[in-house]
């Protein structure tokens, strides 16, 4: 016999007792007899009864669920921060529901406030900017920032650390040969684009390097691949000075390495490009780039750490900043 939706009711019904020790032979809690137990768990076989997990952890208070709120998964990096969020999640007995924003505040204030009512007990959050407007969190449910501070809330936040970064890849390009080099970067509206860029600023004035003598050229990272690429050609053709280009995201990395296949610039004689993100995993790349490589397990490993903590101990809360730094690939 098989009940569709069977409820707890209809099991105490089947097996001759109460809903309570029902209750109890589910939860593992309280004593009941062998006997009662086996045929309460018969009675669950037959009816094909599934307790409802979120229902029963809703009177604990806890669900055992995490939101997980990222920009998409339509790049390698969202998707190894999400693999890895569910991998530590895992091991703590934790499940997770991921809503795709596409970078869109709207998008983000609606993801958060359904995570909100689902009574998720906490949310990884990777924000797509720093405003954040219209969303009233509860303190009860802690919240981690991946990449980026939100103001006005005492988040804690997990990011990558640029400024030793961009000394690793800058400090190499300034040998005997060097002239002047130009800096790709996305807007720096961006908190990250404008993380890297200071970093880049503060790396010239270490070594003695004026800024003003180099090229900051601010690009429109959303425009397609062919675009980019000849934006980025006919600036290189223009600037026969250059020695170097260092781009601080993984789609300007890789445009700038097209854009100097195109004009036919040897990246072993002519010009070195080096840069930000994980783009050739293969080692195909020749004669291989200097690459600033995020570490998105990491990232997802300290933040999911972090919120954990917070949910373990919901009277201690972090609210500070964490700094991953980059492995760099010669």
């Amino acid at each position: 016999m098989i009940v569709i939706n069977a409820t707890m009711k209809d099991v105490a019904k089947a097996a001759g007792v109460s809903i309570g020790t029902v209750s109890k032979v589910i939860n593992k809690s309280g004593f009941v007899r062998p006997q009662i137990r086996e045929r309460v768990l018969l009675a669950i076989s037959l009816l094909n009864y599934k307790p409802n997990g979120i229902a029963r952890s809703l009177k604990n208070s806890k669900t055992n669920i995490i939101g997980v709120i990222l920009p998409g998964l339509n790049d390698l990096y969202s998707m190894r921060i999400l693999n890895s969020i569910e991998k530590v999640a895992s091991t703590k007995g934790y499940k997770i529901i991921y809503c795709s924003t596409n970078g869109e505040v709207a998008r983000e204030i609606k993801s958060l406030q359904w995570l909100i009512e689902k009574r998720v007990d906490g949310i990884l959050f990777y924000p797509s900017s720093e405003e954040l407007t219209d969303v009233e969190i509860p303190a009860s449910i802690p919240v981690v920032l991946l990449e980026r501070q939100i103001k006005g809330y005492n988040f804690t936040a997990i990011m990558h650390e640029h400024i030793e970064a961009c000394r690793q890849l800058i400090e190499p390009l300034t040998n005997k040969d060097f002239q002047k080099i130009i800096f790709f970067h996305g807007p720096i509206r961006s908190s990250i684009e404008w993380s890297k860029v200071d970093g880049i600023y503060k790396t010239l004035e270490y070594l003695g390097i004026e800024s003003e003598d180099q090229l900051f050229i601010e690009v429109n990272v959303k425009q397609d691949k062919r675009a980019l690429t000849d934006f980025m050609s006919k600036t290189l053709l223009k600037r026969q000075e250059v020695t170097a280009v260092l781009s601080t995201n993984p789609t300007l990395l890789s445009a700038s390495i097209r854009a100097c296949q195109n004009i036919e610039l040897s990246l072993e004689e002519d010009i070195e490009v080096c840069g930000f993100g994980d783009i050739d995993p293969y080692g195909i790349i020749m004669p291989p780039i200097r690459i600033a490589e995020e570490q998105p397990e990491e990232l997802a490993k300290v933040a999911f750490n972090a919120l954990f903590e917070q949910i373990s101990k919901p009277t201690k809360k972090l609210n500070q900043t964490f700094f991953i730094t980059h492995k760099l690939i010669n």
